[in-house]
């Protein structure tokens, strides 16, 4: 039986993929049979954090920062993080890590730039054993990170990372194939699982029409996230039934699409933004179509990215139009979904027409989704890691 310290340097308090991903991966830890408890180290605003009676061998490490707002990015509130917010998180991880890390009969999984650095830096004054999780990092960027973080990929047992294409940039840069794993993001399937409720009385609670056919965007509004080319698809829109609906985004993002569908004189579109996690699969399957339109200009979205959302809308039994994307394809084939040109708004609405019609593909698209889905749980994403320590 083994103690596992899982240590992470960002907030969970929020709805963002990477917060859900963070407290979904240690609710997951705890529950392998083997593993005799988990200490979670986070940041968060508070020191609440919920957990069920079957996690009871979790046990939550705060980092309580209750200025912190990652989610902003006013030049102020960047530069107040970059000064004095990560340091502080830093001598903080520094003395929670003291403390856990160590310890005998004990493996430490990490994840993070900062929370990697403050481990790697002690396991070389305490010699202690880790592991380490990055997501989107491509060598050549940053001299300075990159020597930094060649150091803590060669001292770790081993890394884990979501794109193969992450993996090869990677190897190339030295790093042993044999110590990188590559897992895409997991689902929940029993939250997103809602076909067994009506789509209607869904949208009754939901304050959503239910005479419309409804296109669907769930997630952030970040800039490679393709949300000008799902807005600018509508212009080919003429029918009064079929309405844009954008679950997710920061109030200034919002107001920035806001004013993009307004110079381009479409009223189809509506926003909610950010919506409680638990209220998210809940409008995944009030849509008739769910999007993601991940831009192909930048090597993020186009190489390094594993959606989260990908998965969570194969599990809602919702139809799906995605980019064509490598990263996206490493992990789903037109026999899960359909694919449009990136940054295409004119193919993207004639995908987005020929799915609405529906067909014998788009059923079975939808079953082959759901067992892909099924495949990729966060729970089944613990055990691999846990099965290479």
């Amino acid at each position: 039986m083994t103690t596992l310290n899982y240590i992470t340097d960002r907030p969970i308090d929020g709805q963002a993929a990477n917060a859900i991903a963070r407290k979904s991966m240690a609710q997951s830890f705890s529950l392998l049979k083997d593993v005799l408890n988990v200490n979670f180290v986070f940041v968060s605003n508070s020191n609440d954090f919920e957990k069920t009676e079957e996690q009871e061998k979790l046990n939550v490490k705060p980092i309580v920062m209750r200025t912190y707002k990652e989610q902003s990015f006013s030049k102020k509130d960047r530069l107040i993080r970059a000064v004095i917010l990560n340091p502080v998180i830093m001598l903080k991880l520094l003395r929670a890590c003291n403390q856990l890390c160590p310890k005998k009969d004990s493996f430490n999984f990490v994840r993070g730039e900062k929370a990697g650095l403050v481990v790697w830096l002690l396991s070389l004054v305490k010699g202690f054993p880790y592991a380490y999780e990055i997501h989107n990092y491509e060598f050549g960027r940053s001299k300075l990170k990159d020597y930094f973080n060649k150091k803590i990929f060669k001292k770790a047992s081993f890394v884990v990372t979501i794109s193969k294409y992450t993996k090869e940039n990677w190897i190339k840069n030295g790093i042993l194939e044999d110590n990188i794993l590559v897992l895409p993001s997991g689902v929940d399937i029993e939250a997103f699982d809602l076909s067994h409720i009506d789509k209607t009385s869904l949208r009754k609670k939901l304050g959503l029409p239910r005479e419309k056919k409804i296109i669907m965007y769930c997630g952030q509004l970040l800039y490679w996230k393709g949300i000008d080319t799902l807005i600018e698809s509508f212009q080919y829109n003429q029918s009064k039934d079929v309405l844009l609906l954008v679950v997710g985004g920061n109030e200034m993002d919002i107001q920035k699409y806001k004013r993009k569908s307004n110079e381009l004189k479409l009223n189809n579109i509506r926003f909610v933004g950010h919506q409680p996690f638990s209220k998210i699969p809940k409008y995944m399957r009030s849509a008739d179509i769910l999007v993601l339109p991940n831009s192909g200009n930048y090597t993020i979205s186009n190489l390094h990215t594993s959606p989260i959302k990908l998965f969570e809308y194969l599990a809602s039994k919702t139809p799906v139009i995605a980019s064509n994307l490598p990263s996206i394809k490493q992990f789903v084939s037109n026999e899960e979904v359909t694919f449009f040109e990136p940054d295409n708004p004119e193919d993207l609405w004639a995908n987005i027409v020929s799915t609405l019609v529906g067909d014998e593909t788009t059923k079975n698209n939808l079953k082959k989704g759901f067992k892909k889905a099924s495949s990729c749980t966060w729970q089944s994403r613990a055990e691999q890691i846990y099965n290479k320590i």
